[in-house]
């Protein structure tokens, strides 16, 4: 799997959990089979947070983009959480900025372009194959994702919002329930 350069979003002021000679959480584990989310054994107080849905290379149509779903209990502060398609990546990952704030059973939908906005990363997600990974405020591993190659907007998805299995979609859904994508394909 070909290693994308993941970098800080240097605008927001948002500063890295870790240090640079340290590397984010553990080792995370391939949600594909199972569709659940992580438990990476961080305290309850944080939302459980996780990644929904993804699209790589969209065609004509727009960039790349990652959806996160909040299942709550609370709403989520997204401060200092971080995101990045290399669980081992050398640099940390990129950093949500200050006051991104997700309600409970909302999605968030981060652009992967440039980082020139608050919610925009700046690292692209590859079309042949990727990883994604979202780690807490403190470091630990919140969820992770390994993506199969996927068509021109062609995206990734759980088949349940926040829970279920991962499964490819021609029917992206960003920042709306993959329910209805769901229907379509019945």
């Amino acid at each position: 799997m070909s290693l994308l350069l993941v970098c800080l979003f240097a605008c927001s002021g948002a500063r890295s959990p870790f240090s640079p000679s340290e590397q984010p959480g553990p080792a995370p584990v391939d949600t594909a089979d199972s569709g659940e989310p992580e438990d990476s054994g961080t305290p309850a107080a944080l939302p459980l947070v996780v990644l929904n849905e993804a699209l790589a290379e969209d065609g004509d149509e727009g960039p790349d983009w990652v959806e996160l779903y909040n299942l709550g209990p609370g709403a989520a502060d997204l401060s200092g959480w971080a995101l990045g398609d290399d669980p081992d990546a050398e640099a940390p990952p990129w950093v949500l900025p200050e006051g991104l704030v997700l309600s409970v059973g909302d999605w968030l939908v981060l652009r992967c372009t440039d980082g020139a906005a608050a919610n925009e990363a700046d690292f692209k997600i590859s079309a042949s194959g990727d990883d994604l990974v979202l780690w807490g405020p403190d470091g630990s591993l919140r969820d992770a994702v390994e993506l199969p190659k996927l068509d021109a907007d062609e995206v990734y998805a759980r088949s349940l919002d926040g829970t279920g299995a991962w499964d490819t979609s021609d029917a992206p859904t960003p920042g709306a329930s993959n329910a209805a994508a769901n229907a379509r394909r019945r």
